[in-house]
């Protein structure tokens, strides 16, 4: 009687054992966070426009999830969009999954690096983010397969690279206020789409600098002639001047001192040569000293310094398109 007491004892004992491990077992699945395919096509770029820092893009967007309740597309954030709309939703059963599209317009802000202007690449991205559930709910998983772009996409000014797209998680220091986190932190699933680009001509910068390199030979003009020379070296300073405030309006607002800022201060410093050589010479003649000569002078001096404004052009440009990696 004991041993079958016994015996019942420890079978009882195994399937409360086998139990406890069904139920944890079920209680971990239950806790594991749903994932969802998610993936974007590039179907439009427009309108770069490193100045106000904005791009704009229509792409389509998809999601495949294993439960019907969830909406990614619907309840995620673009978080760098300034004006975003989505239409033509849809969402499909396909077997055990739940397909869902939608198209999304927008405009987004960009942080243009201009360090390499004229001859930078740009990285346009669209930067996304669950708005509602956390990663102990739901996370994405990207789709790199079906992902990418319209070969027909046309950029003008830019030429098309790459697309990426990449899933991660993003982190932030506070818990907006969920009771259930009681860490003072919180997780949500992110994506990013990445569009490289890089300019296609120099169109752009040939009309900024134009007028800076006319304000430049005339300064050397300016040493060849005696009349009038200090009026036309007024003249082509003050043209360089407003070509230097002009900049921003056409790269951008920037921190650094970058090439169009670099060829500005080239062509005031020869400006500056050449006021210094002309109150050198003006004065020479004045004091009665060989005119003939004085213009020999004048000429080598110009000379002089055409090499050095022409060799410090080329060392700063090369310099630039050794750092963009032409």
């Amino acid at each position: 009687m004991r041993m079958w007491s016994g015996r019942v004892m420890r079978r009882a004992g195994c399937l409360v054992a086998a139990l406890a491990l069904t139920l944890g077992l079920a209680t971990a699945a239950s806790a594991a966070p749903i994932k969802c395919r998610v993936g974007a096509y590039v179907i439009s770029l427009s309108q770069v426009d490193t100045a106000t820092g904005v791009f704009k893009a229509d792409f389509w967007m998809w999601s495949v999830c294993p439960t019907p309740g969830l909406e990614p597309l619907k309840t995620m954030e673009f978080l760098n969009g300034v004006q975003t709309t989505g239409s033509l939703d849809s969402t499909i059963r396909r077997g055990d999954q739940w397909w869902s599209t939608r198209k999304v317009s927008g405009t987004f802000r960009q942080d243009f690096s201009l360090k390499n202007y004229p001859f930078d690449e740009q990285p346009l991205e669209i930067a996304i983010e669950e708005g509602v559930l956390d990663t102990r709910d739901l996370v994405y998983v990207a789709d790199p397969r079906e992902s990418g772009m319209d070969p027909a996409v046309d950029l003008p000014g830019w030429r098309l690279k790459d697309f990426r797209v990449r899933a991660h998680i993003a982190d932030h220091p506070t818990t907006f206020g969920d009771p259930s986190l009681p860490g003072g932190s919180s997780q949500y699933a992110a994506l990013t789409l990445q569009v490289g680009v890089e300019r296609a001509h120099l169109a752009n910068f040939v009309k900024a600098t134009f007028p800076l390199y006319i304000a430049a030979l005339l300064a050397l003009v300016s040493l060849t002639v005696t009349d009038g020379r200090m009026s036309l070296l007024g003249t082509t300073t003050f043209a360089v001047v407003l070509s230097f405030v002009s900049v921003e309006r056409v790269v951008g607002p920037h921190d650094g001192v970058y090439l169009l800022d670099q060829l500005h201060f080239a062509a005031l410093a020869l400006i500056m040569a050449a006021t210094g050589w002309g109150v050198i010479s003006l004065r020479a003649i004045a004091q009665g000293g060989d005119a003939v000569l004085q213009r020999r002078r004048d000429l080598r001096a110009a000379a002089w310094m055409t090499g050095g404004y022409l060799l410090l052009n080329l060392v700063l440009v090369g310099r630039t398109i050794a750092a963009a990696g032409h």
